[in-house]
């Protein structure tokens, strides 16, 4: 999917499914109904949306996943923060419902990560520190 220009609505259809999308000064708006290539049989439906807050990035994604006899529905949230130009912050939440990995019915993740740059050269050194968990049915 490409937004190039702002204030736009984009229709596309692809080998695998059909994506519709909005984006605007401040926020992204998506739908989309696809299928797995490959070696991936699933059938999705995805519906996501994003903002934007001066430095400061956040959005919510829904996907519901048909991979027979299996469905899962996942939703993700994720925020970011620039706090200067060398320091910034994700965090992302995750949770899948239904049949979830190793025999759960549900699972839950979090991603949390601090981000330092040590200049701007073209290989944009950086270090990271983060912390992530998921529970077992976590996929």
């Amino acid at each position: 999917m490409r937004f190039s220009d702002p204030h736009k609505w984009v229709a596309d259809l692809a080998v695998d499914g059909v994506h519709y999308g909005h984006k605007g000064k401040q926020q992204v708006t998506e739908f989309a109904v696809f299928r797995g290539t490959g070696d991936v049989t699933a059938s999705y439906l995805m519906a996501h949306h994003g903002r934007v807050m001066g430095q400061n990035r956040y959005g919510i994604l829904a996907l519901l996943e048909n991979d027979s006899p299996d469905t899962r529905a996942h939703l993700a949230g994720y925020a970011n923060a620039v706090v200067s130009k060398k320091v910034s912050y994700e965090l992302n939440l995750g949770a899948v419902i239904g049949d979830a990995a190793n025999g759960k019915n549900a699972g839950f993740g979090i991603d949390v990560r601090s981000i330092r740059k040590f200049g701007t050269s073209d290989l944009n050194p950086q270090m990271m520190f983060g912390f992530a968990a998921g529970t077992e049915g976590y996929r």
